[in-house]
């Protein structure tokens, strides 16, 4: 979980915060900090850590597995 704390999302940027994590997740996977295929955080333990609504979890989640 150490790896995740690092993620700092700007609450005022225009881009929604969704985007910008998927954004930083996908640079983490490309850039080796997180291996391809591994497992994710758990959607409420990572939504609690980056003081964030579920739902935004969900949605980077989501879009991490179509892309």
């Amino acid at each position: 979980m150490d790896k995740y704390k690092k993620i700092l999302l700007d609450r005022e940027s225009p881009q929604y915060l969704y985007l910008q994590l998927f954004e930083i997740i996908k640079e983490m996977i490309m850039n080796s900090q997180i291996d391809q295929g591994s497992k994710l955080p758990p959607i409420r333990r990572l939504a609690s850590l980056l003081k964030v609504n579920s739902s935004t979890i969900v949605s980077a989640y989501d879009l991490l597995e179509n892309k």
